[in-house]
């Protein structure tokens, strides 16, 4: 799958920014929130550049979900809010190594989103999913099966499980980078309270990020890569142990500071299992806009839509702030 991704993510590149700029050329920080999905390792994509020096990213996302479905052996109800604060710290000692610490801070709760959320369906006349027969704002996480079972029904936070990751570069021109990243996420984050899946993960992932020379000044970035997870309690003898996630994004820099960005974000289904928020293939289609206040600094936000219905939350909100070193 990985070669198909990177051959039509270079179909897209019409276009990009200077080579002197694309070491600040990001794609969108996306994470799927989903309280099922989200306990598996699948890192956001990332640049395909490795530059030495100290990089700094923090993250913020907010995702609003409801989902309930079933069939005669499975139920499933996803109600409640997902609230992701991330802190990663990168340094490479050399142009084309780099060790990264991904922080997380997770929190599950009712939330405030489900009256804007019913406020759109309505002015737009659209299928809320059944909302409006539940109480806004409440938390409610329930999986009945033969092959597991979990409940939530109050709210919980504290640390996610911390993500360490290893980057080589193994590729550079002026228009072009890929790398290489060997993870591994530890067992922080607590299973009982969602914050963690209660196992470590191991993973893989391929990187390219381009920069080819036109009129236009569009960047891109691909991803691929492949997750092999520790068995989980929380998630019992359906989970499937290995998960691949896939990705691509555009970035077009219209003005001098600002650009506009559109992603693509995909990945296996973390269980074996009938219904789609559980056992489907998840899509996230992600926009978000971009400015530099500076060579060094840059600001995201941006929004996420589930266009895989049920396999992630129905909106996420976020925003992102970047530091990388200047010229040198």
């Amino acid at each position: 799958m990985g070669p198909r991704w990177l051959w039509l993510a270079g179909l897209m590149a019409s276009g990009c920014v200077s080579a002197g700029e694309l070491p600040l050329s990001e794609p969108i920080w996306v994470e799927n929130l989903s309280p099922v999905s989200g306990l598996v390792s699948l890192p956001p994509q990332r640049s395909g550049v490795v530059s030495d020096g100290w990089r700094i990213d923090s993250h913020v996302a907010i995702g609003n979900h409801f989902v309930v479905d079933g069939t005669p052996e499975e139920s499933v109800m996803l109600d409640g809010e997902t609230t992701r604060l991330s802190l990663a710290l990168e340094y490479g000692w050399r142009p084309n190594w780099s060790a990264r610490l991904t922080l997380p801070w997770v929190a599950h709760d009712g939330g405030f989103l489900d009256g804007a959320i019913d406020g759109w369906h309505d002015f737009f006349g659209m299928d809320d999913g059944g909302r409006a027969g539940f109480p806004r704002d409440q938390i409610r996480y329930l999986r009945a099966s033969a092959e597991g079972q979990f409940e939530l029904i109050e709210g919980r936070r504290g640390l996610g499980d911390i993500r360490f990751e290893l980057n080589h570069g193994f590729y550079h021109s002026s228009d072009m980078a890929a790398s290489l990243t060997l993870g591994y996420k530890a067992a922080s984050g607590s299973d009982d309270d969602f914050t963690g899946s209660g196992a470590s993960d191991v993973f893989a992932t391929l990187r390219v990020s381009g920069a080819p020379q036109s009129m236009l000044s569009l960047s891109w970035h691909a991803q691929a890569g492949y997750s092999r997870a520790g068995e989980s309690r929380l998630l019992g003898a359906g989970q499937r142990r290995g998960v691949w996630f896939a990705g691509m994004g555009i970035g077009w820099q219209f003005a001098g500071n600002w650009s506009a960005l559109a992603q693509f974000d995909s990945h296996a289904a973390p269980l074996h299992s009938p219904l789609d928020a559980l056992g489907s293939v998840s899509g996230l289609l992600s926009l978000g806009l971009r400015f530099h206040p500076s060579e060094n600094w840059s600001v995201d936000v941006s929004f996420v839509e589930d266009i895989i219905v049920a396999t992630a939350p129905d909106i996420t909100f976020q925003a992102s702030l970047r530091w990388r070193p200047g010229s040198r």
